[in-house]
């Protein structure tokens, strides 16, 4: 229950801050998950005990003001990049973090 109450709020705040986005502000959502399998959902018994498994995901999202912004289309006023980084390397540590940021953001 009180889960479902902070989800609510940080979803009403998100959409409040996406409303709000200044010229000069990047909103960034990062999320990082380690040791990922992909499971078939119905499957049969003889794949059971084989499931590939990837070690790290990294997703990163984010939103800017849209410089060329259209007051014909409002739904052009905030630009949405997505970057999606899939790795097999076992460490999970703050590296590789850094290192997909560094591509993303073309540092």
């Amino acid at each position: 229950m009180f889960h479902n109450h902070i989800a609510r709020w940080q979803n009403s705040y998100f959409k409040e801050v996406l409303s709000n986005v200044f010229d000069d502000m990047v909103i960034s959502c990062i999320d990082f998950s380690e040791n990922y399998t992909m499971k078939i959902q119905n499957e049969i018994h003889n794949i059971h005990w084989h499931n590939f498994q990837v070690m790290n995901i990294l997703v990163h999202i984010t939103y800017q003001s849209n410089p060329y912004y259209d007051l014909a289309k409002p739904n052009s006023k905030v630009l949405k990049e997505v970057h999606y980084y899939v790795s097999n390397d076992i460490s999970h540590d703050t590296l590789f973090v850094q290192h997909e940021f560094a591509l993303g953001l073309g540092f």
